[in-house]
């Protein structure tokens, strides 16, 4: 079975959510055991510093790369019709949306539906695309990924007609991503992080709810609480965050480190005393499982697919009430039992989930549309 798959997220410099899911996951299809092919269509040769982060796929003899040049309507287009003259069987589409030409069955990714339940946080050019584009590619899709059983009730609520065409291939953990020895020592000389701080994963975006985050934390007692440190790309919202910590009085006691690649991650999760993801809304929330894998205590909220992915390992707080994420953060700051507890049970819940168990998901719908 050749697989044609829309592979441009392999060559994001800051890859975040939609990238890291299109890695991990075709690494692991890369590795698998079967009689498929990965043909990746991308948009220009990588350049010799991305040839590191690629290994999985060029030491891969199922994994063949072909570049399509940056044509307009390249994804409309040039690069399906690519794949037909290289006799695709189904194509894979993790970007969430369809080509025009579609010469072979199709599958597409959906990762949440955000924007249906905030449509205030997102421009109205974005809306007009999730209106009106958006149901266009659910009707042309032979099967939809959905990466949470959240997602895929949230798109049946929604879409009826494509709850029957949807399958769950969720996210997993990497085994890169583990316990870091001697992590609290490499943070502070690298970044120089004290021990024990609280870390928070995630971009601007207002649905991440990092301004109530903000307020949580200026609620705790500024001589006892520890270093708050925001990672993620910044985004055009950061500004007002900025406004607010230096409003709050908590700016002296913030860090904003900005994007921080997924090989250095590990680090601050192993060193944190605790990681936070108050989000508004997710569509699984692959930082929560990557800050368990690392043993750091968790905290997210309990809304959308987060209780899905925690299980009974995290502290699950109404992500609007910054008080009850201050006596979470509290919680964990000055128990630790707690801790302790939490870092052993967000261990163990990370098991649960793997690239590989997805890979093979990912086989057998992709075999079905293919048929």
């Amino acid at each position: 079975m050749k697989i044609a798959v829309e592979a441009r997220y392999l060559l994001s410099k800051e890859k975040t959510g939609v990238e890291n899911y299109t890695y991990f996951l075709l690494s692991a299809l890369a590795r698998a055991e079967g009689d498929h092919e990965l043909q990746l269509y991308v948009h220009r040769r990588p350049r010799p510093e991305e040839l590191k982060s690629l290994a999985p796929f060029l030491a891969s003899s199922r994994a063949h790369f072909h570049v399509v040049p940056p044509l307009k309507l390249w994804l409309k287009l040039w690069m399906p019709l690519a794949a037909q003259l290289h006799s695709a069987d189904v194509g894979f589409f993790p970007g969430g949306i369809l080509p025009r030409y579609r010469p072979f069955p199709s599958v597409m990714v959906v990762y949440d539906l955000c924007w249906a339940f905030y449509p205030e946080f997102y421009p109205p050019r974005e809306l007009e695309f999730y209106r009106k584009i958006f149901p266009r590619c659910l009707a042309a899709a032979k099967r939809i990924f959905v990466i949470s059983e959240s997602t895929q009730q949230d798109l049946a609520r929604l879409y009826g007609d494509a709850a029957g065409k949807t399958r769950l291939v969720p996210c997993g953990v990497d085994e890169s991503i583990a316990p870091v020895q001697n992590a609290a020592a490499q943070v502070r000389e690298r970044w120089g992080l004290p021990p024990g701080f609280i870390l928070a994963a995630g971009t601007a975006h207002p649905r991440k709810n990092i301004s109530t985050l903000l307020r949580a934390y200026a609620l705790l007692s500024a001589a006892s609480r520890p270093l708050l440190v925001l990672i993620g790309p910044s985004g055009d919202t950061v500004a007002p965050l900025h406004a607010l910590a230096e409003e709050l009085g908590i700016a002296s006691q913030l860090r904003w480190l900005g994007y921080i690649a997924s090989e250095q991650m590990p680090l601050l999760y192993s060193a944190a005393g605790a990681f936070v993801m108050p989000s508004l809304y997710e569509g699984f929330g692959m930082p929560v499982l990557e800050a368990m894998a690392c043993g750091a205590p968790v905290i997210c909220s309990n809304t959308s697919a987060l209780p899905e992915v925690a299980g009974d390992a995290a502290l699950l707080v109404d992500p609007q009430k910054p008080e009850m994420i201050a006596e979470a953060l509290q919680s964990i700051c000055a128990d630790a039992s707690l801790a302790g507890e939490l870092r052993a049970k967000g261990l163990l819940r990370a098991k649960a989930f793997s690239w590989e168990a997805s890979a093979q998901l990912a086989l057998k719908y992709l075999q079905e549309a293919a048929r």
